[in-house]
C-alpha cells in the first residue's frame, strides 16, 4: 500500500511538471498561429449567442483576454471571452443583426506563453443571413522599421468630410505583417480610404503631429458588384513637418555657441542665411561673422561673433535660412545673456581621436571638423604618416571650421596611416588653441570603391513626371534621385558598388520630394512604386533591362 502511494504521488509530480514549457534549451521565438475555427470562417446563417473556438499551435498567455479582438461591425456590449489553453472561445451577444456579415478580427497583440505575438492578423467572417461579403482590399505598407509593423485604418466614406478622419474611429483595421504586407477580406460594397500609420494603439484616433502615417493616391478604394478584389493599394509612411522654428540658442563664451532648431536643414541650402545679435537697451547691433554645421547634426547651427559685450542681453535675429521642405524660418523671439566664462579652445568635434578611420584606395579626404573656425600655423600642424615608408606629403583644404587632407597620390590601399594633429598649430579667430598637445588617428586604407551604373524603364499608369531614387543598403553612402525621361527611360551613372533599393513616384506637386498625403487638410499621396528586391552594382558595370512599373488603370 505504501509503495502504491509513493507510485501515485511520483505520477502526480511528472503531470504537475508537463504543465508549463520545458525549462533550458534555446529560447522559444516561434510565434503562435491559428490553426482552425470552430464553425469554420465563412459560415452563413448563424444566430444569435454564437460561440467561436479558435484553436492555436501553442498555448496562449493566461492573460489573454478580449483586448487583442475587435468585431466589426461593433455590437453592444464586450465579447465573452474565454481561454483554455490553445483554445479561445469567443462568445457574441444574444441580439445580432439580421443579414450582416461579421468580422472578426485577432489582432497580433495576442501571445503565446513565451509573449511571442501572433504571426499575423486574422479575420474571421460570419453572417447572419445567407451569404458573406466578399469584399477585399490589400497592399503593402513602407517606410516600418526593420521587422516591425504599422497598423491599417480603413474608414469607409460616406456623407461626411474626409476631413473628419482625424476624429473618427476606423470602421475596420489590421496590423501588417513584418514584410510591410496587409488585408482586409469580407467588405460589404462601398468606398472606402486606407490610411496606415504607427504609435497609436487600435482603434484610437490617429494624431498626425506625433506619428507617422500615410494614404494613398486615390480619393477612395471602390468595392461594388463588379470590383470585389481590389490589391496593390499601397502606401509609404512619412512624418508631417512642424513649423521651423528655434527651440534653443546657447553660447560657450562670448564668442561662440549654437542655435537649435525644430526641424532638419542644410545650411548649403540657404547660403544667404543672415544672423545677428541686437542689444536689448542700445539696440545696436553685432552681426554673426561665421556660420556652419557639424554634418552629424542636421538640427543645429554653430556661430561666431565677435563684439559681443559679456554679461550684456541681446536679442536674436535670422534670416533667409530654410528647412528641408523649403519652408521660411519664423520670426525668432529669443534673448540670451552673453556669458563672463573665459574664452573657449577649439577642439575636435568629428572624427574621435584613438578610434581607428576608415577610407577607401582613390576615395575622398578625410575631414576634420572642428567646433571653431580655426587656421593652421605652420606647415607641420598636421603630419600624416604612412606606417611602413614614413611621412607623406599630404594636401591640406581649410574651409572655417573644416580641414580635409589625403595624400599628394592619393589613399593607398591596403596601407596604414597615422595621422598627428599637433595643438599648438590649429588656432581659431580669437588666438586659442586646441587644449591637446597631441592628437593621434588611425587610418586604413581598403580597397578602391568601384561605380557602375543602372538603365531602365518605368512603366504604367503614371509615367509623367516619375522621379527615380536609389537608396543605398549600405547606411554611410547617400541616396540618388534622377528624373525619367518622357518615354519613362532613366540612367543613373556613378553609382558605388554595393546593393541598391530602387522607387519611383510621381511628382505631382512638383517640389521633387514625395508627398505621402495629409489628413488636414485631407490631400491624397503621390503614385509610387518600388522593386521588391535589391539591385547589385558592380564595378566598371551598367546593369540594363530594370523595369519597375506602377500598379493601376491608366490614368493622366
Amino acid at each position: 500500500m505504501k509503495r502504491s502511494l509513493l507510485l501515485l504521488g511520483a505520477l502526480f509530480l511528472l503531470r504537475c511538471a508537463a504543465v508549463g514549457p520545458p525549462p533550458g534549451g534555446p529560447e522559444d521565438k516561434t510565434p503562435p498561429a491559428l490553426l482552425s475555427t470552430s464553425p469554420p470562417s465563412g459560415t452563413t446563417g448563424v444566430e444569435d449567442g454564437l460561440t467561436i473556438e479558435l484553436t492555436f499551435s501553442e498555448r496562449l498567455h493566461e492573460e489573454t483576454d478580449g483586448s487583442a479582438i475587435r468585431l466589426a461591425p461593433s455590437i453592444q456590449g464586450p465579447l465573452d471571452v474565454s481561454l483554455n489553453r490553445e483554445v479561445l472561445s469567443v462568445s457574441f451577444p444574444n441580439e445580432l443583426a439580421e443579414n450582416q456579415t461579421y468580422i472578426l478580427t485577432l489582432t497580433r497583440d495576442l501571445m503565446d506563453e513565451r509573449k511571442n505575438r501572433l504571426d499575423q492578423t486574422y479575420q474571421i467572417a460570419f453572417s447572419t443571413g445567407d451569404e458573406i461579403a466578399a469584399g477585399h482590399i490589400s497592399g503593402t505598407v513602407y517606410g516600418t522599421a526593420l521587422g516591425s509593423s504599422a497598423l491599417v485604418y480603413l474608414f469607409q466614406q460616406g456623407e461626411v468630410s474626409d476631413d473628419s478622419l482625424l476624429l473618427r474611429s476606423p470602421h475596420y483595421f489590421t496590423e501588417t505583417d513584418d514584410s510591410g504586407r496587409y488585408a482586409f477580406d469580407y467588405l460589404d460594397e462601398g468606398r472606402y480610404i486606407p490610411v496606415a500609420h504607427t504609435g497609436q494603439s487600435p482603434p484610437s484616433p490617429i494624431t498626425p503631429s506625433r506619428n507617422p502615417y500615410g494614404l494613398t493616391w486615390e480619393e477612395f478604394v471602390t468595392v461594388n458588384d463588379s470590383i470585389h478584389l481590389v490589391e496593390d493599394v499601397n502606401i509609404i509612411l512619412g512624418r508631417e513637418v512642424g513649423p521651423f522654428h528655434v527651440l534653443s540658442v546657447e553660447m560657450d563664451d562670448a564668442v561662440s555657441g549654437s542655435v537649435g532648431f525644430s526641424v532638419p536643414f542644410d545650411l548649403a541650402d540657404a547660403p544667404g542665411t543672415k544672423m545677428s545679435f541686437v542689444h536689448s537697451e542700445l539696440g545696436t547691433e553685432v552681426p554673426v561673422v561665421h556660420l556652419f554645421q557639424y554634418q552629424d547634426d542636421r538640427k543645429a547651427l554653430r556661430f561666431v561673433a565677435d563684439g559681443l559685450n559679456a554679461g550684456e542681453v541681446y536679442s536674436i535675429s535670422i534670416e533667409g535660412l530654410i528647412d528641408s521642405i523649403n519652408q521660411m524660418i519664423e520670426a525668432v523671439d529669443r534673448t540670451i545673456r552673453v556669458p563672463e566664462t573665459d574664452l573657449q579652445p577649439p577642439a575636435v568635434h568629428s572624427p574621435t581621436p584613438k578610434v581607428g578611420i576608415s577610407v577607401n584606395s582613390g576615395g575622398p579626404p578625410l575631414v576634420l571638423q572642428f567646433t571653431k573656425p580655426v587656421h593652421l600655423v605652420g606647415d607641420s600642424a598636421l603630419v600624416l604618416t604612412d606606417t611602413k615608408t614614413g611621412i607623406v606629403n599630404s594636401v591640406i583644404s581649410l574651409d572655417l571650421s573644416r580641414v580635409e587632407m589625403t595624400p599628394e597620390d592619393g589613399w593607398t590601399e591596403g596601407s596604414a596611416y597615422q595621422l598627428k594633429l599637433f595643438g599648438a598649430g590649429i588656432e581659431s579667430g580669437d588666438g586659442q588653441t586646441l587644449v591637446d598637445s597631441v592628437l593621434n588617428f588611425e587610418i586604413a586604407s581598403g580597397a578602391p570603391q568601384g561605380r557602375g551604373g543602372l538603365i531602365g524603364s518605368v512603366q504604367g499608369a503614371y509615367v509623367a513626371g516619375t522621379i527615380l531614387t536609389a537608396r543605398p543598403v549600405e547606411k554611410d553612402l547617400k541616396s540618388v534621385s534622377v528624373s525619367v525621361n518622357s518615354d519613362g527611360e532613366f540612367k543613373i551613372n556613378n553609382l558605388f558598388e554595393g546593393n541598391w533599393m530602387l522607387s519611383t513616384f510621381q511628382d505631382r506637386d512638383g517640389n521633387g520630394r514625395y508627398s505621402f498625403g495629409r489628413l488636414f487638410p485631407y490631400s491624397v499621396a503621390e503614385p509610387f512604386t518600388a522593386l521588391n528586391d535589391t539591385i547589385e552594382v558592380r564595378a566598371n558595370w551598367d546593369i540594363d533591362g530594370i523595369v519597375l512599373t506602377y500598379p493601376g488603370e491608366n490614368q493622366p
